[in-house]
């Protein structure tokens, strides 16, 4: 058995693979340890979260954001 993780290939709609033809979706999972998650991890979690929400990437598209955003 091998200690090295292999991500793994996650799932892409074929009408946004067939736009964006190099995306890709990978992940890994990992056993995690016994214990409870240091302070400062959940701290960035948090802050990370405040930073975008699902029903602001939704009105992405009424919102006048640069061409090049707006594309990808």
């Amino acid at each position: 058995m091998s200690d090295e993780a292999v991500a793994e290939t996650g799932w892409i709609s074929p009408e946004l693979r067939d736009e964006f033809p190099g995306l890709a979706l990978r992940y890994l999972s990992i056993e995690r340890g016994s214990g409870r998650t240091p302070r400062p991890v959940k701290e960035r979690l948090a802050r990370l979260s405040d930073r975008f929400s699902g029903p602001q990437a939704i009105n992405l598209r009424h919102q006048p954001i640069p061409w090049a955003y707006r594309v990808f």
